[in-house]
């Protein structure tokens, strides 16, 4: 007999690597050697039963019923599923397919399924399920603009439980130091420029956890502001941005606010044209060697050709009218004046 394990279904040649290779037929002979190998078939083994379960509602408060749901469990195979054991993780277990259960404390409980086939083939299944709510996680920091070896005060008190204490905070600075402590206060140093992710994690007295995390900026970020000419451009008109220069700046990326996603370039300066006649939003953002960045932004209006409009000399024209009147009645009333001396000349 020889035995072998094939890795999928299908037809197969079986060869044999080397002359001294033999097999022994059922009567303990030799077969020769000049028969090289023979063929196979390989067949699908039988495929286990796949347990599966869902559970309502999702998100059961303590001493709310949850019903559990394992129907949807099934074998590929074609037996009949015989046997449903449920065990809810808080010591509570039962046999059925469908069950209802109240959890009496708040906590994130793992539910298991197994299952067993008529032919005695058994599987199982894990959820989590969530009973009570989540704490919320925040934080902030000060101070606001942070340099090297400065001392960075956390305040977590924001975080607060939902019908549940908050018991622990655990602190990753983002600098591969960590801190634990049971009040929402921490306190720390970052000794090197950059940008550090600080993460929050929070723990209920239920075991309950949630976390967020914020980007802090150790360091001065440089300074992002930019020029454009002309400075009403026209649709399809090529338009200069030219940002401050800064041997620091190593990274320059604009957004023209046409929703195209972001430009990014090592250049002080870029070309763009725009397509339409609106107000556009640009922003600039600049990173430095220590990946510090800061943006700005200034709002640029595009013309369309048709609706340029030329100088608008309207001010002087009305200006130049009641100069032009001011200037008429001062000669007239000088004409009327020579007018009465002329007169009063002829009567003498």
């Amino acid at each position: 007999m020889l035995n072998f394990t094939v890795l999928k279904t299908g037809n197969f040649n079986v060869s044999f690597v080397s002359a001294d290779t033999f097999i022994i037929d059922s009567f303990n002979t030799p077969i020769p050697s000049a028969v090289e190998g023979f063929s196979c078939s390989a067949v699908g083994a039988r495929s286990k039963p796949v347990a599966a379960f869902t559970f309502s509602p999702k998100n059961p408060q303590a001493n709310q019923t949850v019903t559990f749901d394992g129907s949807s469990s099934y074998d590929p195979n074609g037996q009949n599923i015989t046997v449903y054991t449920w065990d809810f993780g808080d010591n509570t277990t039962a046999a059925n397919i469908t069950y209802s259960h109240a959890y009496s404390n708040n906590g994130i409980y793992s539910v298991s399924l197994t299952i067993v086939t008529a032919d005695n083939v058994t599987s199982s299944t894990v959820l989590p399920i969530l009973v009570g709510s989540v704490p919320t996680a925040a934080f902030t920091y000060l101070p606001v603009v942070v340099v090297p070896n400065d001392e960075v005060a956390f305040n977590a008190s924001e975080s607060a439980g939902i019908n549940s204490t908050i018991v622990s905070y655990l602190w990753d600075f983002g600098d591969n130091a960590t801190f634990v402590g049971n009040n929402s206060l921490a306190v720390h140093r970052y000794s090197n420029n950059g940008v550090y992710s600080v993460n929050l994690t929070v723990v209920d007295n239920y075991g309950v956890f949630n976390s967020t995390f914020v980007q802090i900026q150790v360091g001065v970020p440089p300074v992002p502001l930019f020029s454009y000419s002309p400075t009403s451009p026209i649709v399809n008109d090529t338009v200069t941005f030219a940002a401050t220069e800064s041997p620091s700046i190593t990274v320059y990326k604009w957004d023209f606010g046409e929703g195209l996603g972001v430009v990014e370039t090592n250049s002080s300066t870029i070309i763009h044209a725009f397509y339409a006649e609106q107000n556009y939003t640009v922003t600039l953002t600049v990173y430095d060697l220590d990946g510090l960045h800061a943006s700005y932004n200034q709002t640029i209006f595009v013309f369309s050709p048709l609706t340029v409009k030329l100088p608008d000399y309207s001010t002087q024209i009305i200006l130049g009218v009641v100069l032009a009147l001011f200037v008429a009645a001062i000669v007239a009333r000088v004409a009327r004046g020579r007018l009465r001396k002329k007169e009063a000349i002829l009567e003498i």
